[in-house]
């Protein structure tokens, strides 16, 4: 998928990261600590993006060595024009922005070149030059940054611990001055993953969340015309699924991503969403109650059948396969990014949030995800405020872009014709910009260097009679 990295990619990508600075330390060799960045395209041609002509000579201004003359008082200062507005820097002075990003693939270098071609009409004095930083590097380089005057003007981030630290190192620019221009069209729960002390330093695009899909087909067989939305209300239809001979719960045991996705899921109901964003930052520890509560209650899942019980020998795309049949699985936790499978589908397959399990812990209408894509400004920037306007513009427009080429969803309102996609993914859209509020990926916001100890515990999860109070216990020891 291209877009938005499906987060199985992202989390192979991460396990990669891992070995790799093992093997690297192994050796012995010395180096930066990055990889070195690619800036060409297909042909082989560097990827310059230049919107519009920039002119050779720039608008005249005030010549500084010449002082303003005092002896003629009734002479007003030469600057001082009262029936002209003082131009902004869009209007008056050539500009160049650089801009770092890793998409790669040939479709979306040339979404950003199209979103680059069409900002030139309202930016004509801007010229910008994009860099494509190949992926695997990426997040290295980012993680390497000490100073803001590394950073190009414009760059792409996710909501991860590497952009948390270049917000605590002020090292990007706040946007606070800038969002009230946009803030009819961006909710300020958007700007979540990207905020520091209540104030946001980042463009968010687009965005992937983790939901509970249904198959309706499945859900009919035993009375059900309606998703569960408490967990009291799923036990008793995963009972009479099993008594109807059906499996409630679609999962890969061989993938430990897709176990993430239903864990997360379900400690964003046990512990909180505030709790749980704490421990996912380092700032509380694993070895909490809500925790433990999660890790017992897929334990227990376990035990009573809801996954099956050959959850442990497949793969993902074939979970996802049988989950569209209609004859085996009712339920499966993933990602919206499936909407690509299911919209496709013969079954009557809908979506809605994991069921609630205590609403003094957490409400009904939160996820998992959220706006995975943002755009940042260095704070090495003398004059910032044209490049957040250009970012927060761009980023609007990749939202829109993206969700039109059904590569992930829209963070920014729709306020264009999108008639032409799927029911499916328009509900979808629809359910994601309405969510109250989303908690980033565990495996992308905790250091990477911790990813191994999260990603071993929690695949013992169904393959051992761990505890939820030993894999607490674990992760607190393993995980700062």
């Amino acid at each position: 998928m291209m877009g938005l990295i499906e987060r199985k990619n992202r989390y192979i990508a991460l396990l990669l990261t891992v070995l790799l600075a093992f093997i690297t330390a192994g050796c012995g060799k010395g180096g930066s600590g990055t990889e070195s960045r690619e800036s060409k395209d297909d042909s082989g041609q560097e990827m310059t993006v230049t919107p519009t002509m920039v002119p050779d000579t720039p608008t005249p201004t005030a010549v500084p060595d010449t002082p303003t003359p005092t002896a003629v008082p009734d002479t007003p200062t030469p600057t001082a024009v009262p029936d002209t507005p003082t131009p902004t820097p869009a209007e008056s002075t050539p500009t160049v922005l650089k801009m770092w990003h890793d998409r790669t693939s040939p479709f979306e270098i040339e979404i950003y070149k199209k979103v680059a071609a069409e900002l030139a009409e309202k930016y004509p004095n801007i010229t910008l030059e994009i860099e494509v930083i190949d992926m695997s590097g990426y997040r290295n380089l980012l993680a390497g940054i000490k100073r803001a005057d590394e950073l190009p003007d414009i760059f792409l981030v996710l909501g991860d611990m590497s952009f948390q630290n270049l917000m605590k190192q002020g090292l990007v620019s706040c946007f606070d001055d800038v969002y009230p221009q946009y803030e009819e069209k961006l909710a300020e729960k958007m700007c979540e993953a990207y905020s520091l002390e209540g104030k946001k330093y980042a463009a968010p695009s687009v965005m992937n969340a983790v939901v509970m899909y249904a198959n309706m087909d499945v859900l009919a067989q035993v009375g059900y015309t309606a998703i569960p939305k408490t967990w009291d209300e799923m036990k008793n239809c995963c009972e009479l699924l099993i008594d109807a001979g059906k499996i409630p719960f679609a999962i890969s045991g061989r993938e430990t991503w897709c176990l993430e996705e239903y864990l997360e899921s379900i400690a964003l109901r046990t512990c909180g969403e505030e709790e749980l964003r704490k421990i996912f930052y380092g700032e509380a520890t694993w070895n909490n109650e809500g925790i433990v509560e999660a890790v017992d209650l897929l334990q227990e899942m376990k035990q009573k059948g809801y996954f099956g019980w050959n959850y442990g020998e497949i793969y993902n795309d074939q979970v996802k396969e049988a989950f569209m049949e209609g004859n085996r699985y009712a339920f499966y936790v993933n990602g919206s990014w499936n909407v690509s499978w299911f919209e496709k589908s013969d079954s009557k397959i809908t979506a809605e949030p994991f069921p609630v399990f205590d609403t003094s812990k957490s409400e009904y209408n939160r996820l998992i995800g959220g706006p995975g894509d943002a755009f940042a400004v260095s704070s090495a920037m003398k004059n910032p405020e044209i490049a957040k306007q250009y970012a927060m513009d761009f980023a609007q427009l990749i939202s829109r872009y993206l969700y039109l080429a059904e590569e992930a969803y829209p963070v920014w309102a729709v306020d264009y014709d999108c008639s032409e996609l799927s029911v499916m993914r328009q509900q979808m859209a629809e359910m994601l910009l309405n969510t109250d509020s989303f908690l980033f990926y565990c495996d992308t916001v905790i250091p990477t260097e911790e990813l191994m100890v999260y990603a071993v515990e929690t695949g013992r999860i169904l393959e051992d009679t761990m505890t939820g109070k030993q894999y607490a216990e674990k992760l607190a020891e393993g995980i700062r």
